[in-house]
């Protein structure tokens, strides 16, 4: 899983009553991305929290204090809970930190575009404070120099999520789930990826072997398909009794997925073609059956 990165040059507040709020915000973001299996339960920074000022006098470790006297225990929780990996390049891998130090923030002093920097080479995600516009919005735009083998310089840019708001958790999962789903080339890959990729959907076993003798194209047409239910997008969604949901994909031979709605997830029981249709409604409702007399994470 991808890890979160505090932008300590964006840890600026008005007032504490401004600083205890987006606090309040930024940990309901990260609670977001961490039930949708998007980050770990760390937080990199280069400085410990007392050394990070939010305002005169005043360090992040005391806000998080703050919060908790508050009244926001469960933000304080998660946000002290968080394991955190400090300085920036403790703990990785030679090659990322190789490359790291071969390069240059453009934009920002090196002790405070470290953070963004270290996120655009890593793949991280920024957190921290809407203290400006610049850093208002899901994502970021990070300029630094690279120094290639042959010693020459490159102007690189990259693309990097920015969370400061909670409202940004959505379209970074979205961003995520995509881009892990970009990455599948044959239904093992989606398979071994699939908590990743579809959080909000639950598979039976026997899916994979259904999955496996799709060729590359009916493949894609599925995967597509279960990105679709992933965001619950339910057209040309029908029901066929006992509980059973049949998707219909109108391409070749009539592919059509089925699955069960239990209020948390949708569970993927199976798919098939319309030449298959009775048979496969019927195993569906046998294990939907099933299903729903043991625990989910059981299937």
């Amino acid at each position: 899983m991808r890890e979160l990165v505090l932008n300590h040059a964006s840890i600026a507040a008005p007032d504490r009553y401004t600083a205890i709020d987006w606090l309040k915000d930024m940990a309901s973001g990260i609670s977001e991305l961490r039930s949708t299996n998007v980050v770990q339960r760390a937080l990199r920074m280069s400085q410990p929290t007392q050394e990070i000022i939010c305002l005169p006098d005043w360090s992040l470790y005391e806000a998080f204090l703050e919060l908790m006297r508050s009244g926001a225990r469960e933000e304080f929780s998660l946000l002290v809970g968080l394991s955190t990996k400090s300085p920036i390049l403790s703990d990785v891998d030679d090659n990322l930190e190789d490359q790291y130090l071969r390069c240059q923030e453009k934009t920002l002093p090196p002790e405070d575009g470290a953070p963004l920097l270290f996120c655009a080479i890593s793949n991280g995600i920024a957190v921290g404070f809407p203290s400006t516009l610049e850093w208002d919005r899901d994502d970021l735009i990070v300029q630094f120099e690279e120094l290639l083998p042959d010693e020459s310089i490159a102007e690189v840019s990259a693309t990097i999520d920015n969370l400061t708001r909670s409202t940004h958790a959505a379209q970074i999962s979205e961003r995520h789930r995509a881009s892990v789903r970009h990455q599948f080339t044959d239904s093992t890959a989606l398979w071994n990826a699939r908590y990743d990729a579809f959080p909000n959907l639950t598979f039976d076993p026997d899916v994979k072997r259904q999955l496996d003798r799709l060729d590359h194209v009916a493949f894609s047409k599925v995967s597509t398909a279960l990105a679709r239910l992933e965001t619950r997008e339910l057209t040309d969604v029908k029901g066929v009794g006992a509980g059973i949901l049949e998707l219909r994909l109108h391409f070749g031979p009539g592919y059509r997925i089925y699955f069960g709605d239990d209020g948390k997830s949708l569970v993927i029981l199976g798919c098939g073609t319309k030449q298959s249709q009775s048979e496969d409604i019927q195993i569906s409702q046998r294990l939907w059956r099933s299903y729903k007399r043991q625990s989910p994470g059981q299937l």
